[in-house]
């Protein structure tokens, strides 16, 4: 497992924004509107919704990492995700797509998304989507879920911790494998919290062989000490193939007091 050194600064220099490119996207980011999120919103951009390469090669070609959430359900949608997301990649920007399906429950979510990847007509680094135990959860709980991977991802990134990662990290795991499950357990205790991360439906439901990286936030109150990040990297160590590149980051949030949260993205070639 891949360690990193201690780090007191934010990275200021990190740009990271996350946009819709339908409608089912638009509902999910008008829930965000008033939270405390590190990263821009571009709801109902116009640049992005022309649809006109070098209109939306100027919006993103700036980013560190875009995260684009869409139904890919939907034709339109699909068309207007993919253009984006190749132009974002050929920028050389960090790119995630995040699957709303199943919104409309056509089809599963995550087969939709694999079989545009296996056909390289969906160009990302990282691919997620709404599993289909969430397709009778009411929306702000989906989005809840959706916000969970987006702090769990850009968090690590943008807000000082006792261990502070960077893109380069970031990279390391997740241009690994396009195919991605997410997890995340609380509890007092490390252990538990990454137990409850480990008993998920999600990573029951997938090729476990088959994981390649995993990018870890572990996010506590001023209680957080380095012990527990080494505690949390050990047991990792006994629940990981000897190769799987492994990424640990941390989050001060105060209002945790006691408390801590392991968020764990899970990538690989095959999930599912």
């Amino acid at each position: 497992m891949d360690m990193f050194e201690l780090a007191d600064d934010l990275q200021e220099s990190a740009f990271i924004s996350v946009l819709n490119t339908g409608a089912g996207a638009r509902e999910v980011l008008n829930l965000f509107q008033n939270s405390e999120m590190h990263a821009d919103l571009m709801v109902d951009n116009d640049e992005i919704l022309s649809g006109d390469a070098s209109r939306i090669e100027a919006a993103i070609g700036h980013l560190d990492m875009l995260i684009i959430l869409s139904n890919l359900s939907n034709y339109d949608e699909r068309e207007l995700a993919c253009k984006v997301a190749a132009i974002s990649k050929k920028a050389d920007v960090l790119t995630l797509v995040y699957n709303l399906v199943p919104f409309e429950f056509k089809d599963s979510g995550k087969k939709a998304g694999a079989d545009l990847l296996k056909s390289s007509i969906l160009k990302t680094d990282l691919y997620l989507a709404v599993t289909e135990h969430e397709q009778s959860e009411p929306l702000s709980v989906k989005a809840k879920n959706i916000k969970d991977v987006i702090d769990a991802v850009t968090n690590v990134v943008m807000i000082p911790g006792i261990i502070c990662i960077d893109f380069s990290d970031l990279r390391a795991v997740i241009c690994t494998g396009k195919l991605a499950v997410f997890g995340v357990g609380m509890s007092s205790d490390v252990l538990n919290a990454l137990d409850e991360v480990l008993s998920c439906n999600d990573f029951n439901n997938i090729n476990t062989s088959d994981v390649s990286g995993m990018f870890i936030t572990l996010t506590a109150g001023l209680s957080l000490t380095l012990d527990d990040f080494t505690l949390l990297g050990e047991l990792i160590d006994l629940k990981v193939p000897g190769d799987c590149i492994v990424v640990i980051g941390t989050v001060l949030e105060p209002s945790f007091d006691e408390i801590k949260q392991v968020s764990v993205v899970f990538t690989g070639p095959e999930l599912y």
